[in-house]
């Protein structure tokens, strides 16, 4: 990041980031707020010899910091929060070498991935797999052609979810295909601060042989040259179109809409209103939808106390929504959010809005 300092400058300490910020909330300190995050990586990247803070006194500050950039969205200046943060991890150094042996040795491993989420399946701690169905035949006129982006975990989690995003974007004209050659996005491992200049070469390479790249991971849309499954499917629904015309949930659902951070703030994505035109679902926007669930990627793992703080009150306001599904759309959300609702005895299904789509579709398929 070459204009780091101008990035810093352009904080004007306004504090409209303070009541957005999940961890400033929990804490209620200012180091620990977007804007005092910036004061310490502004000492930090200028190496200001005249600062008593070293990296010690700035490091436990940035690793609570959860990056779901709602400061962000909320700031006047357009400060580039999310930037300077990965410069000033990187500065930091590596993180912690069970996290760097995670992120560069498990990760990429595929059967390793999936042999830990069975494990886990077994014991409870991760939903049971769904059917995942057949893979569709494409249109005979595709108007393009994609590749979908699996992500590292998605598929030892959410097995199912790949196909119903086949089945959705097949429905829109689309013909998709998913390229076994793919690598992870990236995201991951900037977000730790580390090197991700082959998983950048990867993405493109994918982007020269196909129209698209398309994920069903927030997370990993945010990456340069991945677009969200959402995004298409808003924009079908923009233009009038009609290919989910007619599909429907049966029983009839009340769905609550809980909005990934990596899409409202990081990509200005807002898919609220992705189901409303699903027969069957009665839909309303989760209060507090724009508030993160403390997920974060590894956060959830790294930093789990004060993760499952932040997840707290959006538990509460799944809990007394009386929604048979919570509905979003990032697989790490979708596990987090689960997780928690079962500590809480909670037997309140987590969907991702494309796979409750699919599942409409198939419902009006098989009615016709």
């Amino acid at each position: 990041m070459s204009d780091w300092r101008d990035a810093t400058r352009a904080c004007v300490h306004c504090g409209l980031c303070l009541p957005v910020c999940p961890t400033y909330i929990e804490l209620g300190e200012e180091a620990d707020s977007p804007r005092g995050r910036i004061q310490l990586l502004e000492a930090l990247l200028t190496d200001d010899t005249q600062s008593a803070l070293g990296p010690a006194d700035v490091a436990p500050h940035i690793d609570r910091c959860i990056g779901c950039l709602a400061c962000e969205t909320a700031c006047p200046s357009g400060v580039a929060y999310g930037d300077l943060l990965e410069e000033g991890r990187r500065r930091l150094g590596p993180p912690k070498k069970w996290t760097r042996w995670f992120l560069k040795y498990l990760l990429p491993r595929t059967h390793l991935v999936r042999a830990l989420a069975a494990g886990g399946r077994m014991l409870g701690k991760v939903p049971r797999a769904r059917e995942a169905g057949a893979w569709p035949a494409p249109p005979p006129k595709p108007r393009a052609r994609i590749a979908l982006h699996l992500g590292c975990v998605t598929p030892a989690l959410y097995p199912h979810l790949a196909h119903d995003a086949a089945l959705v974007l097949t429905q829109l004209g689309y013909a998709v295909e998913a390229p076994t050659t793919q690598r992870c996005c990236g995201a991951l491992l900037r977000h730790a601060g580390l090197p991700d200049e082959s998983e950048r070469a990867a993405i493109d390479r994918l982007g020269r042989e196909y129209d698209m790249v398309v994920s069903t991971a927030a997370g990993c849309s945010v990456t340069d040259g991945i677009t969200d499954v959402t995004k298409l499917i808003l924009d079908e629904i923009a233009s009038g179109g009609r290919a989910l015309a007619g599909a429907r949930i049966s029983p009839a659902q009340k769905v609550v809409w809980d909005a990934p951070c990596h899409l409202q703030h990081a990509q200005d994505i807002h898919v609220g209103g992705l189901l409303e035109n699903i027969d069957g679902i009665e839909l309303q926007e989760l209060p507090g939808a724009d508030r993160c669930c403390g997920a974060g990627g590894l956060y959830m793992a790294v930093s789990a106390d004060l993760a499952r703080d932040v997840r707290a009150s959006k538990l509460d306001a799944i809990e007394q929504s009386g929604a048979d599904i919570v509905a979003t759309a990032n697989p790490g959300c979708m596990f987090w959010l689960w997780r928690g609702l079962r500590e809480r005895g909670l037997s309140i299904e987590v969907r991702h809005p494309v796979s409750l789509i699919a599942e409409a579709l198939r419902v009006h398929q098989t009615a016709r």
